[in-house]
C-alpha cells in the first residue's frame, strides 16, 4: 500500500488513521480523516475507491483511469447533473472578474487583460487588415469652380492581388462622385499622388498599385488629375453618386466595398455640380488582399 503512503490531511500532515480491518459495505475501510469520516476503501484488489458522506466520489480502476463525481467533490459545481460546470471568471489579479452582458447590452462579452470570459471574440475585418498590413489611404482637397472636376487615378496589379476600395467625398456645394473602370489616361500629364498604409510600423509597407505621371506605369502611388483619354464605365451606380451642398457621400461598410478587377485602369473622379464654388475633399481607401 505505498500509494497511501502519498495521501496528506488538507493541512499537509499526515492521516489520522490508517486501517484495513473495519468494513464500510463490502470493502475495506484503508483511510479516515481526523473526524473519523471514511476518506478511502478499497473494494477489490486493484481498485481504490474515495468515498464521502452520500456515496462514491471517486475511483481509480486496474487501468490506472480516475473517475470522479463531480457533485460529490462540491455543492454547487453542477446546476444541470454535470452536463456543465458553474464558472466565475477572474482577471488577472485573481479578483472576480466581469461578467457577461446580456444579448440586450452587448452582443459578446468583455475580457480582462488577456483572460477572455468564455465566449466567442470577433475582430472587425478592417481593423485585421489593417493590423496585417493590408489598408492603404489617399485623400484629395480642391475648391473647384462651376463645373471644374479633379480625379485620382491609379492601375490595378496584374497579379492575383486584389483591391477592395471604399470611398467617402463631399463638397460645400452640390458635388458628383464617379468611379471608372478601364478608362485611358495620357501618360505623363498628372501628379504623383502619395498612397500611405494605415500601419506605420516598420517595415511600412507600398502600395501595390501604378501610376504614369512619369511616362510609364510604376508601382507605389496614384496618380491626381492626369488628363482623361477614353472615359471609363462608370461602376458605382450608372450615374454615380451626388450630394446636396455640405453633405457627405460614399460608405465604410464593407457590404459597399467595390472589388475591382486586377490590371486595369480606375479613374477616380469629383465633379462640382453646381455653379458656385465648391470646397470638395475625397478620400479612397482600399485593402490589397490575396486571393485566397
Amino acid at each position: 500500500m505505498t500509494l497511501l503512503r502519498q495521501f496528506k490531511q488538507q493541512d499537509g500532515t499526515d492521516p489520522t488513521k490508517l486501517q484495513t480491518v473495519d468494513s464500510y459495505g463490502s470493502s475495506q475501510v484503508l483511510l479516515y480523516d481526523a473526524s473519523g469520516d471514511v476518506l478511502l476503501t478499497e473494494a477489490n484488489p486493484g481498485f481504490a475507491k474515495i468515498v464521502g458522506d452520500s456515496g462514491e466520489v471517486a475511483e481509480v480502476n486496474a487501468n490506472g483511469q480516475l473517475h470522479v463525481s463531480l457533485e460529490e467533490l462540491e455543492s454547487g459545481i453542477s446546476s444541470n447533473s454535470n452536463t456543465q460546470l458553474n464558472v466565475t471568471n477572474f482577471n488577472s489579479s485573481g479578483t472576480e472578474g466581469t461578467h457577461l452582458l446580456d444579448a440586450d447590452s452587448y452582443i459578446g462579452g468583455r475580457f480582462d487583460d488577456e483572460i477572455a470570459v468564455p465566449c466567442t471574440v470577433t475582430e472587425d475585418i478592417f481593423h485585421y487588415a489593417v493590423h496585417e498590413k493590408l489598408a492603404f489611404i489617399t485623400t484629395h482637397e480642391e475648391t473647384l469652380g462651376n463645373g471644374a472636376e479633379f480625379n485620382i487615378s491609379f492601375k490595378t496589379p496584374n497579379s492575383t492581388t486584389y483591391l477592395h476600395l471604399l470611398y467617402k467625398y463631399h463638397g460645400s456645394n452640390e458635388t458628383r462622385f464617379t468611379v471608372q473602370e478601364g478608362a485611358v489616361v495620357t501618360a505623363s500629364t498628372g501628379t504623383q499622388h502619395p498612397v500611405l498604409s494605415r500601419n506605420r510600423l516598420t517595415a511600412i509597407p507600398t502600395t501595390a498599385v501604378l501610376e504614369s505621371s512619369t511616362g510609364s506605369y510604376v508601382a507605389g502611388n496614384a496618380e491626381l488629375n492626369a488628363t482623361i483619354t477614353t472615359e471609363g464605365t462608370i461602376i458605382n451606380g450608372t450615374e454615380g453618386q451626388h450630394v446636396g451642398a455640405n453633405r457627405e457621400g460614399g460608405e465604410s461598410d464593407a457590404a459597399f466595398e467595390l472589388l475591382l478587377a486586377p490590371n486595369t485602369v480606375y479613374v477616380c473622379k469629383i465633379l462640382n455640380d453646381s455653379s458656385l464654388n465648391n470646397i470638395a475633399f475625397l478620400e479612397l481607401d482600399w485593402f490589397e488582399v490575396p486571393a485566397a
